[in-house]
């Protein structure tokens, strides 16, 4: 009897700076703690079955609720809460929800891709990536796995040196120069072996750079970052520096953004060799950044103003005596 096919996953990754993810952050001001244990949970839940759950909220509410061991109503009410706030910052596709009742988003969808490569193509219901963008990161998985594995490095056999085994010396060569020969030519041979390594490293190093090899979308901030080597296309933290930078837009003035980006960019570059975590420091110091800078104009107009009123009055007077 075959083995039947399997549906879901045996675990999800989370990483170590997942509660500095602007949506979660948004999640951990609203519901607390408990928002964040219900996300998890209801991850856990749908991972287990695939990528998606047909569920309605109230009974997902439920479900967690009786797992978690909170029996009282108004519990069940805050957990029900919880998927409300989640949903509403769309950390759950709400136009999948509202139209079709079904939990799922874009991330989860791309991790469970990610981790199923390899399985059978099946059918996949209330899938939202495109065609282009599964060939993306499949490419960029694949590739991912593959960097940096093969160094081995040959001289080519049409090289002009002579390759002692492939072009034996000739017999009226006497054994004094038959040994030197073969002694110059494997130094040549080490010499060509060692710069073609170097070439390699080169091209591995510059090919983390090279904004083409991404499988998604790159804002024009994230791609800043990759063209000055303070991340790379592979990046663990590539997705949260594009939705910090989505969100940040979303509240605040290009110019603005874009004014503290240059700041707290050229910051890091300068620092890069002493910050260990850059998308933690990066967040932060850009988001501050953002705060003190925020009505920066506005207050230094009414600051001249001020002192233009200030300095007429002394005028004024002066003019009085």
């Amino acid at each position: 009897m075959a083995r039947p096919s399997k549906k879901g996953i045996d675990y999800f990754n989370i990483d170590v700076n997942f509660l500095e993810d602007t949506k979660v952050q948004k999640l951990l001001i609203k519901e607390g703690t408990m928002g964040i244990l219900v996300y998890i949970y209801s991850l856990s839940l749908i991972y287990r079955d695939g990528y998606y759950l047909e569920i309605d909220l109230t009974d997902l509410a439920d479900i967690i609720a009786t797992h978690l061991l909170l029996r009282e109503e108004k519990d069940k009410n805050a957990v029900l809460k919880c998927l409300e706030t989640i949903l509403e910052i769309n950390l759950f596709d709400k136009l999948t929800y509202e139209f079709d009742k079904v939990i799922t988003s874009k991330r989860i969808q791309e991790h469970f891709y990610s981790v199923t490569l390899r399985r059978k193509k099946s059918d996949r219901p209330y899938w939202l990536l495109s065609a282009a963008a599964m060939e993306n990161l499949t490419r960029y998985y694949k590739q991912k796995a593959e960097i940096n594995v093969d160094r081995n490095v040959y001289v080519d056999n049409n090289s002009v040196l002579v390759n002692v085994d492939k072009n034996p010396i000739s017999g009226d060569i006497n054994p004094q120069e038959n040994e030197l020969l073969q002694t110059e030519t494997g130094l040549l041979q080490t010499k060509v072996h060692k710069v073609k390594v170097k070439e390699k490293v080169k091209e591995d190093k510059e090919d983390k750079y090279d904004k083409r090899n991404c499988p998604f979308h790159l804002d024009y901030f994230t791609s800043c970052l990759i063209n000055d080597h303070l991340i790379d296309v592979y990046h663990i933290d590539i997705h949260r520096f594009i939705s910090l930078f989505s969100e940040l837009l979303e509240d605040n003035d290009f110019s603005l953004v874009e004014r503290c980006f240059r700041y707290t960019r050229d910051y890091c570059r300068k620092h890069k060799n002493e910050i260990y975590d850059i998308y933690s420091f990066f967040a932060y110091a850009l988001k501050e950044n953002i705060r003190k800078m925020d009505g920066y104009e506005e207050r230094m107009e009414k600051y001249y103003a001020e002192l233009d009123a200030y300095l007429s009055s002394i005028r004024n007077d002066s003019e009085d005596e």
